[in-house]
């Protein structure tokens, strides 16, 4: 199956995904630990198999074998830059496809889908994937943002698209978020908890908003180009200290991030 040349773009290359990662730790209102709270809601003991299902930089295995976890810890994500980041002492890196997974019934007792499962195309074929690699009483933790998340950064990247003439970007949490995560889950799996998570975003300079933004270019619907590049990073430095002025110089935006387990 082919991964769509959107998302590939997005996630060729480990900058852009790790630009937005730094940006929500150094700029949350309230530090919440997502490895901690999705270690403590996934309740392991040290031992179990773990797949981290569209693992991005390994960030997560990384933590969990860092704190001792002596199970295996495999990642898998389509983007072979990124198991290139993710592999490393103790952690396998497998280049794959979550709706066609290369794994044995059966194979781990916790799998993860850490902010990834927007992504995929066929989501429900994703889940009973994880469903068929999950050993007996083994579980699914996925987590998602809120698609009404960050609406000041969403309302300056479309108007900039506008401003361009693009098409604005939708949600790009739309397909599995905590608006409908539990009921997507709920078709595959009996038992759906959720745990639900409020903050905000807190800047008081423009740089790293415009940082942010920028990060997400490949991923907007318009042309891979230098140039266009460099205007739109120009508009968007003006455009981000005037709406930081008008803010009086505080830059609050709202978010959510629902974790969920499934069995």
């Amino acid at each position: 199956m082919e991964p769509s040349k959107q998302i590939t773009r997005q996630y060729d290359h480990a900058e852009p995904l790790s630009i937005r990662i730094q940006t929500h730790a150094l700029y949350t209102d309230r530090k919440i630990n997502l490895d901690k709270e999705a270690v403590a809601l996934m309740k392991l003991t040290g031992e179990e198999a773990v797949l981290d299902a569209g693992c991005g930089t390994g960030s997560f295995l990384k933590h969990l074998f860092h704190a001792g976890h002596q199970g295996r810890l495999v990642g898998l994500d389509q983007s072979a830059g990124m198991i290139e980041q993710t592999k490393s002492e103790g952690i396998e890196g497998v280049i794959g496809d979550v709706r066609e997974l290369p794994f044995q019934d059966g194979t781990f007792q916790r799998v993860a889908a850490r902010h990834m499962l927007y992504h995929v195309p066929d989501i429900p074929q994703a889940l009973r994937e994880f469903r068929r690699v999950l050993a007996p009483e083994g579980h699914v933790l996925a987590i998602t943002n809120s698609s009404e998340s960050q609406p000041l950064i969403k309302s300056l990247y479309n108007d900039m698209l506008q401003a361009f003439g693009y098409p604005p970007m939708t949600s790009p949490v739309g397909t599995f978020s905590v608006e409908n995560a539990k009921s997507i889950l709920g078709g595959e799996f009996s038992q759906v908890n959720e745990v639900l998570l409020t903050n905000a975003l807190v800047f008081h300079e423009s740089a790293p908003v415009v940082r942010y933004i920028s990060s997400m270019f490949s991923y907007m619907l318009i042309p891979s180009d230098d140039k266009l590049y460099a205007e739109l990073l120009a508009w968007l430095e003006v455009e981000a200290d005037q709406r930081l002025k008008q803010y009086g110089g505080v830059w609050k935006d709202p978010k959510q991030v629902g974790i969920y387990t499934a069995q």
